[in-house]
């Protein structure tokens, strides 16, 4: 029995999950309950602003306005139309019959997030190799607020 294209979009809502497509993306985020937040993939920000509600599958980020479910989110995050959307998630979920296909994208961050979050990462790393943590964190704060001075200056 074959499935109606309504019956395809049910099951890669309920079967796809928005966890899983940042997982594999590599995207880092921070799990608050059942919550994920992220970096906006459209806006710099000094906060993470997107929000990813594990229960229901669906995101919202507050910066760019933009929610929607798992599909909503592959448009989103890879910023291709509807119809390749649909495509490539039929393939993810597996019910695509063509083994062949092997989907290879970029994420579209801005660059400001994508280099506070390789720093966040970088940072991350060196503090938990660190012994004296506490010494180290007024350090790497001094650093940051000499850098923003020296950023921001006019």
């Amino acid at each position: 029995m074959t499935m109606t294209r309504e019956q395809e979009i049910e099951y890669i809502k309920q079967n796809v999950k928005i966890e899983d497509l940042i997982i594999q993306a590599g995207i880092y985020y921070r799990k608050h309950g059942k919550y994920l937040r992220l970096y906006s993939l459209r806006n710099a920000e000094k906060e993470p602003s997107l929000l990813i509600d594990t229960s229901k599958n669906a995101f919202f980020d507050n910066s760019a306005r933009e929610s929607g479910s798992v599909i909503d989110f592959y448009m989103y995050m890879y910023n291709i139309d509807y119809v390749t959307a649909i495509k490539e998630l039929r393939a993810i979920a597996g019910l695509d019959n063509n083994k062949e296909i092997k989907i290879k994208r970029q994420v579209r961050y801005n660059d400001f997030n994508k280099a506070k979050l390789e720093f966040n990462e970088l940072m991350h790393l060196y503090i938990m190799n660190t012994k004296n943590k506490t010494k180290y964190l007024k350090k790497i704060r001094k650093f940051i607020k000499d850098l923003k001075e020296e950023i921001f200056k006019e």
